[in-house]
């Protein structure tokens, strides 16, 4: 899970150096309900 994490956070750097923000937030948000982490995320 640690690499999957690390390769996740590198992956929304990118998006972010490029300018694609909002589509980073959107994959972020996607995730987080994908995942079952929208009560964690939350708190």
């Amino acid at each position: 899970m640690g690499e999957l994490t690390e390769a996740l956070r590198e992956l929304d750097e990118l998006m972010q150096e490029l300018g694609a923000g909002d589509q980073a937030m959107a994959q972020r948000v996607l995730l987080v309900e994908a995942l079952g982490l929208a009560d964690e995320v939350a708190e």
